[in-house]
Protein backbone atom coordinates (compact mmCIF):
# COMPACT_ATOMS: atom_id res chain seq x y z
CA UNK A 1 0.00 0.00 0.00
CA UNK A 2 3.29 2.00 -0.20
CA UNK A 3 4.01 3.25 3.48
CA UNK A 4 6.19 1.31 5.15
CA UNK A 5 5.03 -0.99 7.17
CA UNK A 6 5.49 -5.04 7.23
CA UNK A 7 1.47 -5.65 7.69
CA UNK A 8 -1.51 -4.34 5.28
CA UNK A 9 -3.86 -2.50 6.62
CA UNK A 10 -6.73 -4.65 5.96
CA UNK A 11 -8.62 -4.10 9.40
CA UNK A 12 -10.00 -0.58 9.90
CA UNK A 13 -12.35 0.12 13.00
CA UNK A 14 -13.40 1.98 15.83
CA UNK A 15 -10.04 1.17 17.69
CA UNK A 16 -7.74 1.23 15.06
CA UNK A 17 -5.07 3.83 15.61
CA UNK A 18 -3.30 6.08 12.97
CA UNK A 19 -0.03 7.41 13.04
CA UNK A 20 0.79 10.33 10.72
CA UNK A 21 3.39 12.49 10.17
CA UNK A 22 6.68 13.17 8.05
CA UNK A 23 10.25 11.34 7.80
CA UNK A 24 10.28 10.56 11.42
CA UNK A 25 7.15 8.88 11.60
CA UNK A 26 8.33 6.77 7.32
CA UNK A 27 11.53 6.04 10.04
CA UNK A 28 13.24 4.70 6.91
CA UNK A 29 16.66 5.63 9.19
CA UNK A 30 15.81 2.79 11.64
CA UNK A 31 14.83 -1.24 10.34
CA UNK A 32 11.03 -1.36 9.79
CA UNK A 33 10.45 -3.08 12.82
CA UNK A 34 11.87 -0.14 14.87
CA UNK A 35 9.52 2.81 13.42
CA UNK A 36 7.53 4.28 16.16
CA UNK A 37 4.08 2.61 14.90
CA UNK A 38 6.18 -0.50 14.95
CA UNK A 39 7.19 -0.23 18.48
CA UNK A 40 3.67 1.28 19.72
CA UNK A 41 2.16 -1.51 17.90
CA UNK A 42 4.66 -3.70 19.95
CA UNK A 43 4.06 -2.06 23.60
CA UNK A 44 -0.01 -2.16 22.50
CA UNK A 45 -0.19 -6.02 21.66
CA UNK A 46 0.67 -7.06 24.60
CA UNK A 47 -2.53 -6.16 26.47
CA UNK A 48 -4.98 -5.35 23.49
CA UNK A 49 -3.93 -7.79 20.70
CA UNK A 50 -7.16 -6.91 18.97
CA UNK A 51 -5.86 -3.23 18.41
CA UNK A 52 -3.61 -2.43 15.10
CA UNK A 53 -1.65 0.71 14.48
CA UNK A 54 -1.18 1.62 10.98
CA UNK A 55 1.69 4.21 9.85
CA UNK A 56 1.06 6.96 7.56
CA UNK A 57 4.22 8.82 7.65
CA UNK A 58 5.77 10.48 4.49
CA UNK A 59 8.99 12.23 4.21
CA UNK A 60 8.69 15.90 3.38
CA UNK A 61 4.96 16.26 4.73
CA UNK A 62 3.46 19.10 6.32
CA UNK A 63 0.70 20.54 8.18
CA UNK A 64 -1.52 20.74 4.72
CA UNK A 65 -0.95 17.22 4.14
CA UNK A 66 -1.78 16.42 7.29
CA UNK A 67 -5.49 18.06 7.34
CA UNK A 68 -6.24 16.14 3.98
CA UNK A 69 -4.92 13.07 5.73
CA UNK A 70 -7.05 13.77 8.81
CA UNK A 71 -10.08 14.18 6.48
CA UNK A 72 -9.32 10.72 4.32
CA UNK A 73 -8.13 8.65 7.34
CA UNK A 74 -11.74 9.76 9.27
CA UNK A 75 -13.64 8.52 6.18
CA UNK A 76 -12.09 5.91 6.27
CA UNK A 77 -12.94 4.80 10.09
CA UNK A 78 -10.41 5.89 12.39
CA UNK A 79 -11.12 7.48 15.54
CA UNK A 80 -7.59 7.35 16.82
CA UNK A 81 -5.70 10.03 14.75
CA UNK A 82 -1.99 10.81 16.04
CA UNK A 83 -0.40 13.69 14.39
CA UNK A 84 3.27 14.57 14.53
CA UNK A 85 3.87 18.07 14.11
CA UNK A 86 7.09 20.21 13.81
CA UNK A 87 6.90 24.11 13.45
CA UNK A 88 8.51 24.19 9.66
CA UNK A 89 5.21 21.77 8.76
CA UNK A 90 3.66 25.04 9.01
CA UNK A 91 5.39 27.05 6.60
CA UNK A 92 4.15 24.88 3.57
CA UNK A 93 1.70 26.77 0.94
CA UNK A 94 0.63 23.77 -0.41
CA UNK A 95 0.66 19.81 0.40
CA UNK A 96 3.76 18.07 -0.74
CA UNK A 97 2.25 14.63 -1.98
CA UNK A 98 -1.52 14.53 -0.89
CA UNK A 99 -2.75 17.12 -3.78
CA UNK A 100 -0.53 15.45 -6.61
CA UNK A 101 -1.85 13.44 -8.76
CA UNK A 102 1.30 11.63 -10.51
CA UNK A 103 4.81 10.87 -9.80
CA UNK A 104 7.32 13.49 -11.11
CA UNK A 105 11.07 12.32 -10.97
CA UNK A 106 13.91 14.17 -10.79
CA UNK A 107 14.64 16.36 -13.96
CA UNK A 108 17.57 19.07 -15.03
CA UNK A 109 20.92 18.43 -13.48
CA UNK A 110 19.61 16.43 -10.80
CA UNK A 111 18.09 13.63 -13.54
CA UNK A 112 21.61 14.08 -15.20
CA UNK A 113 23.93 13.66 -12.54
CA UNK A 114 22.85 10.32 -11.31
CA UNK A 115 22.57 9.33 -15.02
CA UNK A 116 26.41 9.82 -15.34
CA UNK A 117 29.39 8.47 -14.25
CA UNK A 118 31.24 11.32 -15.58
CA UNK A 119 29.84 14.24 -13.60
CA UNK A 120 30.11 12.02 -10.17
CA UNK A 121 33.92 11.76 -10.60
CA UNK A 122 33.97 15.43 -11.91
CA UNK A 123 32.02 16.48 -8.56
CA UNK A 124 33.70 13.84 -5.98
CA UNK A 125 37.38 14.79 -7.05
CA UNK A 126 36.86 18.52 -7.84
CA UNK A 127 35.31 20.72 -5.22
CA UNK A 128 33.33 18.35 -3.45
CA UNK A 129 33.75 18.96 0.04
CA UNK A 130 33.29 23.22 -0.56
CA UNK A 131 29.92 22.20 -2.52
CA UNK A 132 29.09 19.81 0.50
CA UNK A 133 29.78 22.62 2.73
CA UNK A 134 28.21 25.27 0.81
CA UNK A 135 24.78 23.23 0.33
CA UNK A 136 24.94 21.96 4.13
CA UNK A 137 24.69 25.81 5.30
CA UNK A 138 21.75 26.89 2.52
CA UNK A 139 19.72 23.90 4.38
CA UNK A 140 20.41 25.30 7.35
CA UNK A 141 19.34 28.58 7.02
CA UNK A 142 16.20 27.27 5.04
CA UNK A 143 15.09 25.06 7.84
CA UNK A 144 15.47 28.05 10.32
CA UNK A 145 13.75 30.15 8.15
CA UNK A 146 10.20 27.43 7.54
CA UNK A 147 10.65 27.02 11.45
CA UNK A 148 10.43 30.69 12.08
CA UNK A 149 7.51 31.10 9.48
CA UNK A 150 6.29 28.34 10.82
CA UNK A 151 5.86 29.73 14.97
CA UNK A 152 3.56 32.85 13.48
CA UNK A 153 1.42 30.35 11.17
CA UNK A 154 1.27 27.69 14.02
CA UNK A 155 -1.26 28.77 16.61
CA UNK A 156 -3.99 29.57 13.95
CA UNK A 157 -3.58 26.65 11.59
CA UNK A 158 -4.06 24.60 14.99
CA UNK A 159 -7.41 26.61 16.55
CA UNK A 160 -8.92 26.06 12.90
CA UNK A 161 -8.24 22.48 13.09
CA UNK A 162 -11.89 20.71 12.44
CA UNK A 163 -11.10 16.91 13.06
CA UNK A 164 -11.75 15.68 16.94
CA UNK A 165 -10.42 12.67 16.86
CA UNK A 166 -6.85 13.89 16.00
CA UNK A 167 -4.46 14.06 18.90
CA UNK A 168 -1.40 16.04 17.45
CA UNK A 169 2.01 15.16 19.77
CA UNK A 170 5.37 17.24 19.51
CA UNK A 171 8.78 17.86 20.91
CA UNK A 172 9.01 21.12 20.12
CA UNK A 173 9.02 23.26 23.29
CA UNK A 174 6.75 25.86 21.25
CA UNK A 175 3.62 23.87 21.76
CA UNK A 176 4.09 23.60 25.56
CA UNK A 177 1.90 26.77 26.45
CA UNK A 178 -0.89 26.36 23.82
CA UNK A 179 -4.59 25.98 24.90
CA UNK A 180 -6.30 23.75 21.56
CA UNK A 181 -9.32 22.29 21.27
CA UNK A 182 -7.46 19.05 20.49
CA UNK A 183 -5.21 17.34 22.82
CA UNK A 184 -1.34 17.64 22.67
CA UNK A 185 0.80 15.16 23.58
CA UNK A 186 5.13 16.01 24.13
CA UNK A 187 7.01 13.26 23.80
CA UNK A 188 9.20 12.91 27.05
CA UNK A 189 12.82 11.96 25.75
CA UNK A 190 13.59 10.05 28.38
CA UNK A 191 16.57 7.74 26.21
CA UNK A 192 19.41 9.15 25.17
CA UNK A 193 21.06 9.87 23.02
CA UNK A 194 17.92 10.26 20.83
CA UNK A 195 18.65 10.83 17.44
CA UNK A 196 21.51 9.99 14.72
CA UNK A 197 23.37 12.98 15.62
CA UNK A 198 24.50 13.01 11.82
CA UNK A 199 21.07 14.13 10.27
CA UNK A 200 18.55 14.48 13.58
CA UNK A 201 16.19 12.25 12.73
CA UNK A 202 15.05 9.90 15.47
CA UNK A 203 16.86 7.18 16.15
CA UNK A 204 15.56 3.46 17.63
CA UNK A 205 15.65 5.69 21.47
CA UNK A 206 13.95 8.09 20.00
CA UNK A 207 11.41 6.27 18.51
CA UNK A 208 11.08 4.19 21.34
CA UNK A 209 10.35 7.82 23.30
CA UNK A 210 7.73 8.86 21.07
CA UNK A 211 5.72 5.49 21.07
CA UNK A 212 5.57 5.42 24.81
CA UNK A 213 4.32 9.25 24.77
CA UNK A 214 1.67 7.99 22.29
CA UNK A 215 0.95 4.93 24.53
CA UNK A 216 0.14 6.61 27.79
CA UNK A 217 -2.19 9.15 26.40
CA UNK A 218 -4.18 6.46 24.58
CA UNK A 219 -4.34 4.06 27.59
CA UNK A 220 -5.41 6.89 29.64
CA UNK A 221 -8.13 7.62 27.11
CA UNK A 222 -8.48 5.57 24.78
CA UNK A 223 -7.81 1.96 25.65
CA UNK A 224 -10.43 -0.70 25.41
CA UNK A 225 -12.19 -0.74 28.77
CA UNK A 226 -12.94 -4.48 28.96
CA UNK A 227 -9.54 -5.29 29.30
CA UNK A 228 -7.66 -6.29 32.76
CA UNK A 229 -4.68 -3.95 32.00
Amino acid sequence: QGWNSSFDYEQIDSQTIAIVGDSYIAGFWNDVDSTVTSLLQRKISGAYPEVQVHSYGHPGANFLDYQNLSSILSDKGYRHIYVFINPKDFSAKKPSFTAVKKHKGRTGIRYWYRKSALLKYLNVNFGLQERLVTRRNSGKKKNKSAQQKGYQKAIAALEAFTFENVVFFYEDPFFDTLDLPNDLVKIEHTRQPMDHGFNGHWNVNGNKNAAESIYQHWKTNFAPSNSSN
